[in-house]
């Protein structure tokens, strides 16, 4: 007896689960928001708790329950319906009496998938994932001989050569719809100071970075990832429109895939400025690397920070970055609760940048510093 009282307890939690994660999969929640809510008590998510989950867990519950009271019982219940002059009975609850192992063990397995899928995402996610430990990230390159911002091929290997693996390079298309490695299109970048804003790719090829440095199409950035198989790239594409996202990352994958060079992919952190932007990126390649940035919305506020980062933790984005004057206690609890690393830009005091590090901050956007000169 008590052995069918534990079987059907679970049962109607199984039923329970397929219920609530079928209501969150229609809400766009991810199951793994739902299992960290479930484990710390809906603690960040008392307005979800009040008007989703309870009344859904108990209208389920009760149902689930006098179903299963219906099982056990001898009674005979089924709807009858009519259709002009024909009679039908539906839901009769013989079939299920007399299917109960086959809906428990379905019921079961259904369980069993809910909560594998997010296991299972960011377990394809991390494969590849060697570039989070980095507690620097160089900013456009890195920089060269004083200067900033040129996303310049010299730029990657002077500070490769200084112990940088993480490169985050700006990108911008061209008029022939092609993406170079660039800021923008300011005149002083360019060695015939040029102001048309913006120009062919072949131009941008041909034209020095501040008259002295080789300047890098997708393309050439994909060849020397090949040749520096230990090279990480965050993207800064600057748009963050639909339309702007879809052809910069349409271009991308293109790109890539015309040269042969899809395995990159797998070592580009795709950098987000909204919710929305990760998945129109996602739709087009299912990147394993993710970073949010906040910049250009977020302005200090507990409640929008704690937002993103459940958002981070939900869809297995590995870092999360913001201006580095915004740091406080309570946002560093946040992502630690959440186990979310927390990046700052642009930080290029090095006295700074290791009191960030001592407070809880994972790594730093930098121009100038590097690996060597922190102390984690």
């Amino acid at each position: 007896m008590i052995k069918k009282i534990v079987l059907y307890f679970l049962w109607i939690i199984s039923i329970w689960y397929i219920a609530i994660a079928t209501v969150n999969a229609r809400a766009a929640i991810p199951p793994r928001l739902l299992l960290y809510d479930l484990f710390t008590g809906f603690r960040d998510n008392r307005i979800y708790l009040v008007r989703i989950f309870l009344p859904v867990t108990v209208l389920v519950i009760l149902l689930a329950t006098l179903f299963v009271l219906l099982l056990e019982s001898n009674l005979v219940v089924y709807w009858n319906v009519r259709i002009r002059g024909l009679s039908f009975h539906v839901g009769d609850i013989r079939f299920f009496r007399n299917h109960k192992k086959l809906l428990m063990l379905l019921s079961f397995g259904a369980t069993a998938v809910f909560m594998a899928i997010p296991s299972y995402r960011q377990l394809c996610r991390n494969t590849l994932d060697t570039w989070t430990g980095s507690l620097t990230i160089a900013h456009a390159g890195g920089i060269i001989d004083g200067h900033d911002y040129t996303n310049s091929l010299e730029a990657i290997l002077t500070n490769y050569s200084k112990g940088q693996r993480v490169f985050e390079i700006d990108f911008a298309r061209t008029i022939d719809n092609q993406l170079v490695c660039t800021h923008d299109w300011d005149p002083a970048l360019l060695e015939d100071g040029t102001s048309d804003e913006e120009i062919s790719s072949q131009k941008f090829m041909s034209t020095l970075i501040r008259g002295e440095y080789t300047p890098l199409s997708l393309e050439e950035l994909g060849r020397l990832m090949e040749q520096y198989p230990d090279i990480w790239v965050v993207t800064d594409t600057k748009n963050s429109t639909v339309e702007s996202v879809q052809q910069d990352f349409e271009v991308l994958l293109e790109t890539m895939k015309a040269h042969g060079m899809e395995s990159v992919l797998d070592r580009m952190i795709v950098q987000i400025y909204n919710e929305e932007m990760y998945h129109t990126v996602y739709r087009i390649y299912p990147f394993k690397s993710w970073i949010y940035t906040l910049y250009k919305f977020w302005g200090g506020d507990t409640e929008t920070f704690l937002q993103c980062v459940r958002f981070c933790y939900g869809h297995d984005i590995n870092g999360i970055t913001t201006w580095n004057f915004y740091v406080t206690p309570e946002l560093l609890q946040i992502t630690r609760a959440y186990d979310i690393p927390w990046y700052v830009h642009t930080e290029n005091d090095v006295k700074n940048a290791n009191e960030l590090i001592r407070q809880g901050i994972t790594g730093i956007y930098t121009d100038s510093i590097t690996p060597d000169l922190l102390n984690p």
